[in-house]
């Protein structure tokens, strides 16, 4: 436990592990799954003293536990001997890995750290040339599918150079094996396709590489591996490997579900393996998982319990580094290859977002800095910010704009997301769920209740609870999120073990239909205030194109099934809780930037007025009946005028970490 928060670790370090071996031995379970009763009430007062959190509750020295033992073990059955003899061995070996296998000082020295941007702005995914002497970079967006611009340093003091400049969502930037270009990752939101491209490294045109393409990069002598969409699909993501020319393909990895996505992929220099950074079918990051290269096997998980959004290996190939989310804060972590131990070598309240391996490995790249959530109203007068402690996400205001209810982690330390409501007119805030942690939700039209999400373990749950909390929150549903109220049911998609589904339910948890036998990818966007149609998005098929070729937002009747085609791209759907207007947003990746079309519906009726082909987000801003907010995802208020919306940004610059 020492080691995980960054503590210095001692001898009774070394008891916590052996109590670790012991508890396994003797129950078959490592205690940190599940704690079993052992053969003695006394023993398992031995083993329980070895587990304890705080070191200075452990036994002290190996010699005061091995008493114990001895005296528990005189007059036990002979397992317990065998246990008392392999004693001393383990502990000794426990001592030796201990000296040659632990650093002797801390990895990294932050009065080391050296700043080589200095923008007022944003510096992240740095990716280094192979002779270390250049670094690339995105500034100005997020680390993924950011709408950031790549940039290009020569170290350690070049000036910072510009060679892109598009609105389009980016990713994953690395240079070409003879150094003269950048190529990267980007999505074009009429088609929602994953492109490489490249550009060169003294500036000129971008130039398109390949097709259905995404976290490219070069190893061994002429081989690249990717991410490919699989055909047939809207987002099953994999690991890909071919030669340049896109000659003798080979599938590495696909995860298990159609929604789950490989995004990034980092050879081992022994070539054997390959580390992989993915999103389960719920678009949340997972461990970092190593695979054989030679697809053998679906691998293994690795690093800490957390989100891992990037990775890199030492040129000797005895260490992984990873870059993890853990508890709410994301930082360096590292694992040597053999003995699956991991260990966070950064620290503080600023957080690492990317990494970059020195070609030496004597020091690594990541960008260093602080993330910040604001929220914000919106009148005719204009933006007005919204006093709010703790990292705020999902406002929503009520019809009448004059409630505000949102989610909000209060602390780093807790993985709790609680639902909270404020009186935009007094300033007084409330708590309505604590102790949850909620992934979505939504407020029924009369404001008397709250469907939720509830992540935990892997799965998600809906629940249903009373905004006054007269009674507790009831499970509605299990494998479930998303979630709407819609004509007197709740509207959600629905998690299969291949694939996921719209549907809805019965507030009491009976009646479960699919609306759509078509697999939905990504979520319902919203539904209709009268219950007549539900928007979802990452849809394969609609309208009269081939079923396989659309990959976009549609509109789902919940009376016949029906459907309609609202933009091929990705877009955000919303209804004003009058059902006046329709809101369909243009974004990039979490809905934090593009542009919201208003779209007037003067009889009330929620698609009677919608245009019969699907929206051009790119030029429909020219048609008369279309009004155009220059902010992504907003939650109405009362009419076009007044809306809520959140910013999240991570502030930071690039830094040099030299490694011990």
């Amino acid at each position: 436990p020492e080691q995980r928060e960054g503590k210095p670790a001692d001898a009774r370090s070394d008891i916590y592990s052996f109590g670790c071996v012991l508890h396994e031995m003797l129950t078959g379970a490592r205690p940190a799954s599940q704690r079993k009763r052992m053969p003695s009430r006394k023993l398992e007062k031995i083993v329980s003293t070895c587990l304890e959190e705080d070191p200075g509750r452990r036994w002290q020295s190996a010699g005061v536990l091995e008493r114990e033992l001895a005296r528990v073990t005189a007059a036990s059955p002979s397992v317990l001997r065998y246990a008392a003899v392999l004693f001393p061995i383990l502990l000794a070996a426990a001592g030796l890995a201990w000296y040659y296998r632990s650093p002797k000082g801390p990895v990294t020295v932050p009065s080391e750290f050296v700043q080589l941007t200095n923008f007022s702005d944003y510096a992240t995914a740095p990716a280094l040339s192979r002779d270390g002497r250049m670094v690339a970079f995105f500034r100005g967006g997020a680390i993924f599918q950011g709408t950031g611009q790549v940039y290009v340093k020569l170290l350690p003091d070049g000036e910072s150079k510009q060679l892109t400049d598009d609105p389009h969502p980016k990713y994953d930037p690395v240079f070409t094996p003879d150094g003269s270009r950048v190529a990267y990752t980007a999505i074009y939101p009429k088609t929602r396709i994953f492109e490489t491209w490249t550009v060169p490294v003294l500036g000129g045109p971008i130039t398109r590489l390949m097709p259905n393409a995404a976290g490219l990069s070069w190893f061994g002598t002429d081989r690249i591996i990717f991410s490919e969409v699989m055909s047939g699909t809207v987002k099953h993501m994999g690991i890909i490997t071919a030669r340049e020319n896109r000659a003798d393909e080979r599938e590495v990895y696909f995860p298990n579900h159609e929604g789950a996505m490989a995004h990034y992929s980092y050879p081992s220099p022994d070539l054997h393996s390959i580390m992989i950074v993915e999103m389960d079918h719920q678009g949340v990051f997972q461990r970092c998982r190593v695979v054989p290269m030679d697809a053998s096997s679906a691998g293994t998980q690795v690093g800490p319990q957390g989100e891992c959004i990037a990775g890199a290996w030492s040129p000797d190939n005895r260490w992984m580094y990873f870059n993890v989310k853990v508890d709410g804060s994301t930082h360096l972590w590292r694992q040597r290859v053999s003995d699956g131990i991991p260990e966070q070598i950064t620290f503080g309240p600023t957080e690492e977002e990317g990494l970059a391996m020195g070609p030496d490995g004597k020091y690594l790249i990541t960008s260093i800095g602080v993330r910040q959530s604001s929220v914000f109203t919106h009148d005719p007068s204009g933006d007005h910010p919204v006093s709010i402690e703790g990292s705020v996400s999902a406002p929503k205001l009520s019809p009448d704009g004059k409630r505000l209810y949102y989610l909000v982690a209060k602390s780093k330390s807790t993985e709790a997301v609680e639902l909270w409501a404020r009186d935009l007119a007094s300033g007084k805030s409330d708590p309505l769920l604590t102790g949850q942690r909620i992934r979505d939700y939504d407020i029924s039209p009369d404001q008397a209740r709250v469907a939720f999400t509830v992540r935990s373990g892997g799965s998600s749950q809906i629940f249903l609870a009373p905004l006054d909390r007269s009674s507790p929150p009831r499970l509605v549903t299990k494998d479930g999120e998303s979630v709407s109220f819609g004509g007197g049911t709740l509207i959600f998609l629905q998690l299969g073990e291949k694939a996921n589904y719209l549907a809805r339910i019965q507030a009491d948890g009976s009646g479960l239909q699919r609306l759509l036998d078509t697999p939905i990818a990504n979520r319902v966007e919203a539904v209709s205030p009268d219950g007549e149609w539900v928007a979802a998005s990452g849809v394969l098929g609609g309208g009269n194109e081939p079923p396989d070729t659309i990959r976009g937002t549609i509109a789902v009747s919940t009376r016949d099934h029906s459907s309609r085609l609202i933009c091929k791209g990705p877009c955000l759907v919303r209804w004003s809780s009058d059902g006046k207007y329709l809101y369909v947003t243009s974004v990039s990746f979490g809905g934090t930037s593009g542009r919201t079309f208003v779209i007037a519906m003067p009889r009330g009726l929620a698609l009677a007025d919608f245009p019969r082909t699907e929206l051009d987000l790119v030029s429909d801003e020219e048609l008369a009946h279309v009004q155009v907010i220059r902010q992504g995802l907003i939650s109405p208020g009362p009419d076009p005028q007044n809306y809520v919306f959140a910013t999240t940004a991570f502030q930071g610059n690039l830094f040099r970490i030299p490694l011990h």
